[in-house]
């Protein structure tokens, strides 16, 4: 038996793909968000150099300077551990997070263009159940004045027809289209 189920988006027809369009682009976006936030803080630690221009009392700096690296001397005479910022690190790091931005934003337009798609109204959608061999004559007969959404019986129409003789196939094909 033929059931016209309605006409409607190809989203509506397979709502899954509709739902999974919805939750990545709820995902994708804040990822950008806070990758891009992330960046911006490594960028801003790579970036902090003080710059003063010179006064009158660089004098007196440059010889507390030399009193510093004397200390700094002793200091490393005793074996104690120093500090070190590894620019190479950051900028690894930055290059790593700028890759993961174009995975994401490549998605999110994939995500853009999908969402396009489903949105495409038009889609006549049937179910059949029923015996093999009446399938065609079936069709055929629902089909004789035309499609339901509109054009005669000699209006060109395109189709997919996807069948299957296991219930099992059956009940998760009816979790991906609209039956």
């Amino acid at each position: 038996m033929i059931n016209y189920v309605g006409t409607m988006s190809i989203g509506a027809a397979v709502p899954v793909a509709l739902t999974a369009s919805a939750a990545l682009s709820a995902t994708i976006g804040p990822a950008i968000a806070e990758l891009t936030a992330k960046l911006a803080g490594l960028g801003k630690l790579l970036l902090q150099v003080t710059v003063t221009p010179p006064t009158a009392a660089l004098a007196a700096k440059v010889a507390a300077a030399g009193q510093v690296a004397a200390g700094l001397a002793a200091t490393a005479a005793a074996g104690l551990p120093g500090v070190s910022l590894q620019a190479t690190g950051l900028l690894a790091i930055i290059a790593e997070i700028e890759l993961q931005l174009v995975a994401l934003n490549l998605g999110l337009e994939f995500v853009g263009e999908l969402s396009g798609l489903l949105a495409t109204a038009g889609v006549c959608v049937h179910t059949y159940e029923g015996r093999a061999d009446r399938f065609g004559s079936e069709f055929t007969a629902a089909f004789a004045s035309g499609i339901p959404s509109g054009g005669g019986p000699a209006t060109t129409v395109n189709a997919i027809v996807l069948a299957t003789t296991s219930s099992a196939t059956w009940i998760a094909m009816q979790g991906v289209f609209r039956t």
